[in-house]
């Protein structure tokens, strides 16, 4: 992965919402161990290292994790392993309150 050179006060903004997204979704996680684990996962996954995807160059990137509250969700909970350790590399996003 690209390592991050600069944060910069978009990127601090985007982490502080994340992270008030973990802190409400998980109340009683420590947030610092959730983003280990999304990290974990992201180094762990093929697919968002780009590796296999044919001729397509692109590979998840820190931006990327935390663009919307989605992103760091689906590598949270698994969507994104690799199919032989029972991943789907699809969303599983569901919507809880309709």
């Amino acid at each position: 992965y690209q390592r991050v050179q600069k944060l910069t006060d978009y990127r601090k903004s985007k982490i502080k919402t994340r992270i008030n997204e973990i802190r409400k979704s998980y109340p009683q996680e420590d947030y610092l161990n959730i983003l280990k684990q999304v990290f974990t996962n992201l180094q762990a996954s093929d697919f968002l290292k780009g590796v296999g995807s044919g001729d397509s160059k692109w590979q998840a990137n820190f931006d990327w994790v935390f663009k919307n509250g989605k992103n760091w969700l689906n590598i949270y909970e698994g969507a994104y392993k690799n199919r032989q350790e029972g991943g789907s590399n699809e969303s599983k996003i569901y919507k809880i309150d309709e």
